[in-house]
């Protein structure tokens, strides 16, 4: 295979096989769905991971119902990354801040009020009406070049352009990074943020792994996407967000001085991201496989009830590479109005809302949105169920009894709940 961004060969290191769309739910448990080839692959010579298939963008789009969720950690993140910029002096009191991407505009709201003016693009005509309603201006488009020459002649240069956690979603990210450096003002710059490559490695994240994630993007990876669509990659901000994710600021070449973290970055990646460390990702989806399935299959041998508290497009990737349906899960709580009464890809478990799954009082919780867990927890609690448990599978599969720092090692987990089934 080839490397989409420099052209290179590339090896597969990680297989799934055919998988359903993990955003795609379904209106009834028998629903016909799609399945795609769902495997990852690596450049060596610039360090890119991405999918062999690329999903079109129909298949992906039509009836999409992904709403940037409502979180105190998202909305800190927000909050540090316009100071980032207005620190570095990218991000000015009367800037024009345009993202692509937006979803509902959660991300351009915060800024609303701390820039001149913002606009969102986003090719979702449900998700745009929502944005609109909220007071963020937004267009439906998708967005490249030709959308970035249509918006400057509208709206002017923007001294920011945003694409955060969907530039990974385009099989032409370099018609994103063009139409990037189309709508720039002059010294503006280009803000992309997506999932680190190097942490999805590290930590074994394959919930992170969907159709809609066609790159795992690292700096050398960026550094030549950008240097081949005529911008420079001269600053890095990492983030812990989504289990670890990465910040990247590029700028026409020359116009702003280079941070001393992109060389940094990029000789870690160099000496860190080897062929030994990607072929521990089979492992580590094995590993995980065999302790989740273990402990459903002991909840279900001692009759306890379990509910999934997240219906993320990780618990999709999370549900059918393990194998996990609607005999080992009651229902999927969810925040997402949307999303409820719908079923979760390639099972037939049904979306219900978080009152619900709280009023339930399930044995246990597997939480399937595990980079919110506590934010989960504490909202279970505050609802007034002391009841339930709650079964964490990542980064390994971790019982929770009480709160969220009383957490036990995988073999104690399993030993605490066969203790609770006496």
């Amino acid at each position: 295979m080839t490397c989409r961004i420099c052209r290179g060969e590339t090896r597969t290191v990680l297989d799934l096989g055919p998988m359903p769309l993990a955003n795609k739910l379904k209106p009834t448990p028998d629903a016909p769905e799609k399945r795609f080839p769902l495997a990852v692959e690596f450049c060596h010579a610039c360090g890119n991971l991405q999918l062999t298939h690329c999903v079109a963008a129909s298949d992906l789009y039509d009836d999409y119902l992904y709403v940037t969720p409502t979180s105190p950690s998202l909305e800190a993140h927000s909050v540090n990354l316009v100071y980032h910029m207005q620190a570095q002096g990218y991000l000015g009191d009367d800037a024009f801040l345009l993202e692509f991407g937006s979803n509902i505009g959660h991300f351009l709201k915060y800024a609303q009020t701390r820039v001149g003016r913002v606009l969102g693009i986003d090719p979702a005509k449900a998700i745009v009406e929502m944005a609109n309603a909220r007071g963020v201006p937004t267009v439906c488009d998708y967005f490249g070049p030709e959308t970035a020459q249509a918006t400057v002649a509208a709206h002017g240069r923007a001294r920011v352009v945003a694409g955060r956690h969907c530039a990974a979603h385009n099989a032409d990210p370099h018609a994103l990074v063009t139409g990037a450096r189309l709508a720039m003002a002059p010294g503006g710059v280009f803000v992309m943020e997506n999932a680190y490559g190097l942490n999805t490695v590290l930590n074994g994240e394959i919930g992170q792994i969907y159709h809609e994630h066609m790159y795992y993007y690292t700096a050398r990876s960026v550094q030549r996407l950008f240097a081949e669509n005529g911008l420079e990659l001269v600053d890095l901000m990492p983030t812990d967000i989504h289990g670890g994710s990465m910040v990247f600021f590029g700028a026409l070449p020359g116009t702003r001085p280079v941070r001393s973290i992109v060389a940094a970055t990029i000789a870690r990646e160099k000496a860190i991201l080897s062929g030994a460390l990607l072929d521990l990702l089979p492992v580590t989806l094995e590993r995980w496989r065999l302790e989740t399935r273990a402990l459903l299959d002991r909840f279900r041998a001692t009759g306890r009830s379990v509910w999934m508290y997240g219906g993320s497009a990780k618990a999709a990737t999370f549900v059918n590479a393990v194998g996990i349906d609607e005999r080992d899960i009651a229902f999927c709580a969810d925040s997402t109005e949307e999303k409820i009464g719908r079923f979760l890809p390639g099972t037939g478990i049904e979306i219900r809302t978080e009152k619900e799954a709280i009023d339930a009082r399930p044995d246990y919780y597997l939480v399937t949105a595990w980079n919110y867990r506590n934010e989960l927890i504490q909202k279970v609690r505050a609802g007034g169920n002391a009841h339930s448990g709650f079964a964490v599978p990542f980064p390994e599969v971790q019982i929770i009894v009480t709160s969220a720092a009383d957490i036990y090692a995988p073999s104690q987990g399993q030993q605490a709940s066969a203790r609770a089934a006496e």
